[in-house]
Order: C-alpha cells, then sequence, then structure tokens
C-alpha cells in the first residue's frame, strides 16, 4: 500500500524557542534590553552576543553574565558560520548585535551586490542572483537555531508621498520606522518590538497574543520571563529525524556553497599520491609517494641532501609545487587553445588526474559561489561544474587562485 504524501494532524501549541527581533535608532537602548530579555530567557543557561558593533557590547561586562564573539566580515555566511559555532557550544540564547550589518555592513549583502555588478555589466537584476542564496541562508541558520534568538536592527524614518488634494502636489509625510535590512525579514519573528529613544518598548508585530500591542518603559528580564512562559506552555513535539543525505554525484559536492571564508585557515590536504615519475613542466621528476619518502629520510639534519643523486623534487611540498605547476602549464596550453595537449599529454602524466584537481579543490577551497566566479573569469559563463571537463575543471581553479591572491593584495592595501 502506498504511503500517503499528506498527512493531517490535530494542531496544537507547541513549545518553541524564542525569536525576537528589537528595532530603534542608535542610542535607543537595543543592546542593553537584549541583554536583559536575554537573561530572562536563558533561566539560568549560557548567554554569547554575536557583535558586529565593535565590541560595544562588552561594556555592560558587569551587569550581566554572558560570552562576546566579535565579528568584523559581515558576509552572510560569516553569519551563518557564527551561529553553527554558538550552538555546537550549547549557547541557550543569542544575540545578534546587529543583524543590520550583514545587510549593510563591510562585506554584508550590498557591498557584495556592488561587487557582483561590477562582473555582469552593472546589471544588478543578476547580481542579486548571486546575493539572495547567502541572504536565505542566514534566515534559515536564524531559525534553526538550536536555542532563544535575538536581533537587534537599526532602523531609518520611513516615509510616503501623499497627495494633496488642494494643491495636487505630493509631499513626503513621516509613517514611522524601518529596519535597515532586507525588505519582509521581520516576519521571520515571533516578536518584533520597536523601541524609541526614550526606550519605551512597543510590540508591534508579534505571534504570541498576550503580547499583542505591549508597550512597556525601560524593559527588562521580567519581560523575558514572561515571553519564556509562554512559549514553554505548549506541547513538547518530539525533534523531527534527520533527513538522509543523498549521495553526491561526481563533482557535486564542490558545487555546494562553503560556510567559510576565503580566508579560514583549512587543514592541509595531505600528501599527493601519484604512481608513475613524471616531469613536471619547469624541471624536475616527481616521484610516487613511498618513493619521495625515501628521498626525503636521506636529508641530514642541517637540510644538506645526504645522497646528491637524491632529486631534486624530493618532498612532499616540492611534489605539491610541481604539482600545480603542472596544473599552471595544463591551464596555459587550455587557454592557447591546444586542447589537444590538455587532454592527452597533461591529463595523463597522472593515473588518476581527479587526484590533482581534488588537492587543488581543497588547497584553495572553492566554494561554490567562488566557482561560479571564476567559471565566468575562465570564459564557461555559467556551465554547471559537473558538466566540465577535467581540464576545464582545473582552468577554473587557476583562475579562482588569482582570485583569491588579488582579494588578499586588496585586504593588504586596505588595512595598510
Amino acid at each position: 500500500m502506498a504511503v500517503p504524501k499528506f498527512k493531517i494532524e490535530k494542531a496544537v501549541k507547541a513549545k518553541k524557542k524564542a525569536r525576537i527581533a528589537l528595532d530603534g535608532f542608535a542610542g535607543s537602548g537595543k543592546t542593553y534590553t537584549a541583554l536583559e530579555l536575554a537573561t530572562g530567557l536563558a533561566a539560568g543557561g549560557k548567554i554569547a552576543v554575536l557583535d558586529t558593533e565593535e565590541g560595544s557590547a562588552s561594556l555592560y561586562g558587569n551587569l550581566f553574565d554572558f560570552d562576546h564573539l566579535q565579528i568584523t566580515d559581515h558576509s552572510p555566511l560569516n553569519y551563518v558560520e557564527a551561529l553553527k559555532f554558538l550552538g555546537d557550544k550549547g549557547y541557550e540564547v543569542v544575540i545578534i548585535d546587529s543583524l543590520t550589518h550583514a545587510w549593510a555592513g563591510a562585506n554584508g549583502s550590498l557591498e557584495q551586490v556592488d561587487k557582483a555588478k561590477a562582473r555582469y555589466g552593472n546589471n544588478s537584476y543578476v547580481a542579486w542572483k548571486d546575493v539572495t542564496p547567502m541572504h536565505n541562508k542566514l534566515v534559515a541558520a536564524m531559525l534553526k537555531y538550536p536555542g532563544h534568538l535575538i536581533v537587534t536592527m537599526r532602523t531609518t524614518v520611513e516615509y510616503a508621498l501623499e497627495k494633496d488634494d488642494k494643491s495636487g502636489k505630493s509631499t513626503p509625510r513621516k509613517v514611522g520606522m524601518k529596519p535597515i535590512m532586507r525588505d519582509g525579514v521581520e516576519f521571520e519573528f515571533d516578536v518584533v518590538c520597536d523601541i524609541s529613544m526614550e526606550h519605551v518598548l512597543v510590540v508591534s508585530k508579534t505571534r504570541l497574543p498576550v503580547f499583542d500591542g505591549r508597550v512597556v518603559e525601560k524593559a527588562g528580564r521580567e519581560l523575558g520571563e514572561e515571553i519564556l512562559a509562554d512559549l514553554n506552555s505548549g506541547v513538547a513535539l518530539p525533534e523531527p529525524a534527520p533527513e538522509a543525505a543523498p549521495p553526491p554525484s561526481p563533482g557535486a559536492a564542490h558545487d555546494q556553497d562553503s560556510p567559510f571564508d576565503d580566508n579560514d585557515e583549512l587543514p592541509d590536504p595531505g600528501p599527493i599520491e601519484i604512481d608513475e615519475p613524471f616531469q613536471a613542466p619547469g624541471g624536475g621528476t616527481v616521484q610516487p609517494l613511498e618513493q619521495q619518502t625515501v628521498a626525503k629520510a636521506q636529508y641530514g639534519a642541517d637540510g644538506v641532501p645526504a645522497n646528491p643523486e637524491a632529486e631534486a623534487f624530493d618532498t612532499n611540498s616540492d611534489a605539491q609545487a610541481a604539482l600545480l605547476r603542472t596544473a599552471e602549464a595544463m591551464v596555459d596550453a587550455y587557454e592557447d587553445g591546444d586542447t589537444g595537449a590538455v587532454e592527452t599529454k597533461y591529463a595523463g602524466v597522472l593515473e588518476e588526474p581527479g587526484k590533482l584537481l581534488s588537492y587543488m579543490i581543497t588547497k584553495l577551497h572553492l566554494s561554490s559561489a567562488k566557482q561560479k566566479e571564476a567559471r565566468r573569469s575562465a570564459g564557461f559563463g555559467d556551465t554547471p561544474w559537473p558538466d566540465l571537463t577535467t581540464a576545464q575543471r582545473l582552468c577554473v581553479a587557476m583562475h579562482a587562485d588569482e582570485i583569491a591572491k588579488e582579494a588578499k593584495v586588496a585586504q593588504a592595501d586596505a588595512t595598510s
């Protein structure tokens, strides 16, 4: 008998973790109020502040018990990684102070769109196709965080044009506050509060009816305790079973967006195992791994070869360097139009060319976003990664390497 596709169940109020947004102008008391609410929600559990405000939350370290994590790269994916890190550490409450920087901060969504526009002929529509998935990952990470989550967002004054019936002219009229974040993000939260410069909190949106329209002057931890009690009054539902991951298709593993920043330190991919010696462009014979090990043992403590006949490339690092030169030669041949040399001579130097490719993907940390940029730079447009040949993938990897080097140079220039 076939399993039904849909299942109808009786609706019940379920226990859940808080998702709270605090909006207000600079100086309205968002951070302090967030710490008060977090203290009430934590019920003795650990609190962490994900601080993007140059460490401003730490000024309250003598008033509240919390841990502090500061980030300066405001990429949405950096927020995602930080939330995963804090979740794994078991923090009952996390405060993101502020979520606005993921939108309008250094390397935030708007800045990344500007960078993407430069690549796409100033076409903002196409640029957003690269950035929107990052924003969506951030929203998903906030909703899935295993504890309570409070975010702060800066606001700007929102105006609407209204037509004067007498003069026929349209004039702007102040209609309220607008969070500096992507439109509609406030609908992701269970409780949204506006905080005035007089520190008056107004619940402007909520899924918890008892708090609808609540006005609180200088809200304290008691409000957090009330919210916690309401959320805990529901029925405890069983944890959903984790979905089984489908088996990856060839090359598909590298089509997944990486949550890591490209400057993160990665583990060394380890030795490159080859089966037959081959001549690397630029000179030197690269030996199989076991011969590399034997040759390396022939070195003395001072680094001088004990055996004068030892090959020039006799350590794993030298072998990797030679392999990279091989990749560069393959790319040069490909870009010169000599595809035959790439697919025969160079692709044949290794019994499994995929080993060289695997090394480069690991070493260059080729995330999906970088692949897309490098694919276009290499002239392959939006051709899916699995549809590229080994030589084409190496070409993309080398372009990604150049892009990464340029980014590091730009970052060094910016900080000097």
